[in-house]
């Protein structure tokens, strides 16, 4: 059976606030428990927010779409091969942020060389993902669960003029 469209955006949504919140967990940690100066701390949030915001503006701006036309959004299906495509390159793309992070101690320039050629690859992976979860959240209109005509029947079909 079908998934309904609803259920496959927040299904992705799930994983991309669990993902942030585990992030922003370790940001923060970082922020305040390691020996940084103010100006590193700053560019640990300099680099981070443009890493995961634009994708999770994304996914709130068609939620609240959503809200907004109750009707519409619960007849639409969810493309179920693009929702698996979407959902594992949004958990490999939150794991390879992650691991970056996770990265800086052990790379010989440290955190912030490891941030600054990072965007390279995460630059890549951002657009292909950013691509997936627009595509995946705007598909409409092929994939609809029938809906009952009423009074099908009683209304006539208008006649052509001659």
């Amino acid at each position: 059976m079908a998934m309904p469209m609803r259920q496959a955006k927040r299904r992705l949504a799930k994983i991309w606030f669990i993902g942030f919140a585990m992030l922003f967990s370790l940001f923060l940690a970082l922020s305040i428990f390691s020996n940084r100066s103010p100006d590193e701390v700053q560019g640990l949030w300099s680099w981070f927010s443009p890493i995961v915001m634009p994708n999770l503006l994304l996914i709130v701006g068609v939620l609240v779409a959503d809200a907004q036309r109750p009707d519409s959004a619960a007849r639409e299906t969810a493309d179920e091969s693009l929702l698996k495509l979407a959902s594992r390159m949004s958990i490999g793309y939150l794991t390879v942020v992650t691991l970056t992070v996770l990265g800086g101690p052990f790379y010989s320039q440290g955190m912030s060389g490891l941030m600054a050629i990072s965007k390279s690859w995460l630059g890549l992976l951002e657009g292909l993902n950013a691509a997936l979860l627009g595509a995946f959240f705007v598909k409409t209109g092929d994939s609809q669960i029938p809906e009952a005509a009423p009074n099908a029947a009683a209304s006539p079909s208008p006649q052509p003029a001659e």
